[in-house]
């Protein structure tokens, strides 16, 4: 290309992105004006090229630099601007034939294919075939040539898979509708003339129906007569459902049948929250009817969970697990009736694990790789086990009534034994985690933090009219002062032991944890086992189960730094390196607010951007600092007057192993030992009434955030 029509393409480049930069969502009248100019201009730029027979890699880039713009017009232009794009797009590729350019080509690929997906508009099966056969091309050239595109990429051709998934389906082509899921199965092609075969995932809906109608025909001859015609009734249209076939459903066919469907899960829910079981049953008002009842409740989330119709396959054949698991627990139970030792056998045999089971897999999108500072824990979750953190007068209580329900306790502090460590590994332990709050300790709040990281269940109490300072995520059960407790205790241990405070998130950890790790290969490239580990976390996709199956098999191939798997309260993310955050933790008094001044100066000389909690976005308090402290790069903690949020979010970014500084007024350091004997083992560095007369404290926090680098 002549250099007078490059210079005008650059110049044409700046104005487009200084449009998309001006109006980030490509609408109104002055962007169609801007953008219109731009994209003709590059056009005829592309059509001088083309007559002047310059270099044909300086041409195709032009053409697809005009696609791009027609491209980014679609929003105000509609269809017309998209063929104008696509147009552009064809003429780049016959340009680049023969040509040995792979970042040009998926660049091409990946802008042609995403125009093809607007104008397929989930109804042209050619043209969403087209666009996914350009994403799969453009993946796999990224992954050799432009690794950062790779996520983006998977992205788009999961979407191109599904729609064409859904267009194969709605043109006849053999394939049944996911029944229960509403998702959709793929058949072998050459196959649309034989009687279509059912795909893997609707193989599984028909087995979980087989074991519904199994588990049904075997309780059918003890149902009461009018309830046995209601489910005879119910589980007729639902064997229906399950078997209709697809050939000849159209688009509206399908939906009608999903909503058929949410009909039937509605009414299955109604019914499941009152079952008929087999045998007495479990007296009316007693322990057996209320865990009967919980345990109904887990398995309808299961059900409910299992058969949305986002949920992966790893979900999907847990649920496929877990939901007859607990069915078969209910009737056992039932069928124990007023025998309190074959219960509370059944309970510390399957009940309790299972309701363990429910809440990690209510956390399953949560999945985040953290490395705290503690030693790994390598055991599992004991089903029978809890852990109590609070006063030492209420002790007792809460060892009386783990007894009471055959339940151990944490240990108290063991001779030799670093308590830190061991805290910590009781915790990670506990079937359910004990928190009185009933004085403010500051070591319990502290471990509150930790127990939220790591997704704990809690159960949290304090004393009737004892102040809880802040929103600590979920309901304070209270009970009077001066009482024996133990009732009360064996009463709210026993609610938590089956209880399900999580019940998923709109938001996931997925995609953050994949890009973690590999952010964490990179590191360690020349690793080969690494290398192909890494290939089996980005195959699992969104499906959470089969995420966390290959990252335990990534993770052990990491070395010295392996990081330890943690289903957490809350969705999180990870700190960005190109771009350093300090996140300061500190109680908002005066003299905290000039030691601030001194972290936030040390912290922009070393090119670190600082935020202080209390100007965390958020609605939730916690939830709001949670995500501030997982995508910090560096954390300072002011521990001055032993404030109990400050412990409590030091609690969350030690189990999370975010780069922390302690820091505190002098004096906070005698406090330790006594106050906070979890952290006492970590220096605390003070600063005088005027941080700014103690040169050495900004001296230690500049070798702080430029020695410190996060991964």
């Amino acid at each position: 290309m002549l250099p007078s029509l490059l210079q005008r393409r650059t110049a044409l480049l700046t104005r487009g992105d200084g449009a998309l930069d001006r109006w980030p969502d490509r609408q109104g009248p002055q962007f169609v004006r801007e953008m219109t100019a731009v994209a003709e201009g590059l056009e005829a730029i592309a059509v001088a090229a083309d007559r002047g027979g310059g270099d044909r890699l300086d041409r195709a880039r032009t053409w697809r630099q005009v696609g791009n713009a027609y491209f980014d017009l679609n929003r105000e232009g509609g269809r017309e601007q998209l063929e104008h794009a696509a147009a552009a797009f064809r003429t780049a590729e016959i340009l680049l034939e023969g040509a040995n350019e792979p970042v040009e080509a998926l660049k091409l690929d990946y802008s042609f294919g995403q125009t093809l997906m607007l104008l397929c508009a989930a109804k042209d099966l050619q043209f969403a075939s087209a666009a996914r056969d350009r994403f799969a091309n453009a993946l796999r050239l990224a992954r050799e040539h432009l690794p950062d595109g790779v996520s983006s990429l998977e992205r788009a051709l999961q979407d191109a898979e599904q729609v064409v998934q859904l267009l194969e389906q709605a043109d006849g082509l053999g394939r049944r509708i996911e029944q229960l899921k509403a998702q959709l199965g793929e058949s072998q092609p050459g196959e649309a003339s034989a009687k279509p075969r059912p795909s893997p995932a609707t193989a599984e809906i028909q087995a979980l129906f087989g074991d519904l109608q199994a588990e049904f025909e075997k309780d059918k001859p003890n149902l009461e007569v009018t309830r046995r015609t209601g489910l005879e009734d119910f589980m007729e249209r639902l064997g229906k459902l399950v078997a209709s076939e697809s050939n000849d459903k159209t688009l509206d066919d399908m939906q009608a049948g999903r909503g058929k469907l949410d009909g039937l899960i509605r009414e299955i829910q109604a019914q499941g929250k009152k079952p008929s079981l087999t045998g007495p049953g479990a007296p009316a008002g007693s322990r057996s009817e209320r865990i009967l009842a919980a345990l109904q409740d887990l398995k309808m989330f299961v059900w409910t969970a299992g058969m949305k119709p986002s949920a992966p396959t790893g979900l999907r054949e847990t649920a496929i697990d877990l939901f007859p698991r607990i069915g078969r627990l209910t009737t056992w139970i039932s069928e124990a009736g007023s025998d309190a030792d074959k219960v509370r056998q059944l309970e510390a045999d399957q009940a309790r694990g299972l309701a363990n089971e429910v809440r990690l897999y209510a956390r399953r999108a949560h999945l985040m790789l953290a490395k705290p500072v503690w030693p790994p824990y390598d055991g599992l979750i004991e089903a029978n086990r809890i852990f109590f953190s609070g006063p030492e007068r209420l002790h007792e209580a809460v060892v009386a009534a783990a007894a009471s329900l055959d339940l151990e306790l944490n240990d108290g502090a063991r001779a030799g034994a670093d308590f830190a460590e061991q805290r910590w590994h009781d915790l990670r332990a506990a079937n359910v985690a004990v928190f009185d709050l009933s004085e403010a300790d500051p070591q319990v709040y502290y471990e509150i933090g930790i127990a939220l990281a790591v997704g704990a269940q809690l159960l949290l109490t304090a004393e009737q009219g004892a102040d809880v300072p802040f929103d600590v995520a979920q309901n304070v059960c209270r009970h009077p002062p001066k009482q024996d407790l133990r009732a009360f205790f064996v009463d709210e241990v026993d609610r938590a032991l089956y209880g399900l405070h999580v019940r998923g998130a709109k938001a996931t950890s997925l995609a953050a944890t994949r890009a973690y790790a590999e952010l964490l290969a990179a590191a360690d490239s020349e690793s080969p086992l690494l290398g192909a580990a890494l290939q089996s976390v980005r195959n699992a996709g969104a499906d959470p189960v089969k995420l966390q199956d290959a990252l335990t098999t990534f993770n052990s191939y990491l070395g010295a730094n392996q990081h330890e798997i943690l289903l957490p309260r809350w969705p999180g993310g990870y700190p960005d390196p190109r771009a350093p955050r300090c996140f300061a933790v500190m109680p908002f008094r005066e003299g905290p607010e000039r030691a601030y001044d001194v972290v936030a100066d040390a912290a922009r000389a070393a090119g670190i951007d600082p935020i202080r909690g209390d100007v965390a976005d958020g609605q939730q308090i916690v939830e709001s600092i949670w995500q501030e402290i997982c995508t910090a790069t560096h954390v300072t903690v002011d521990l001055t007057g032993l404030n109990l949020n400050v412990c409590l979010e030091l609690g969350i970014a030690h189990a999370l192993g975010r780069p922390t500084w302690l820091i505190g007024a002098e004096g906070t350091e005698r406090r330790l030992s006594a106050a906070l004997p979890g952290v006492a083992k970590w220096r605390c560095h003070t600063y005088a009434a005027d941080p700014r007369a103690k040169p050495e404290f900004a001296a230690g926090l500049g070798k702080f955030f430029r020695r410190t680098r996060a991964l």
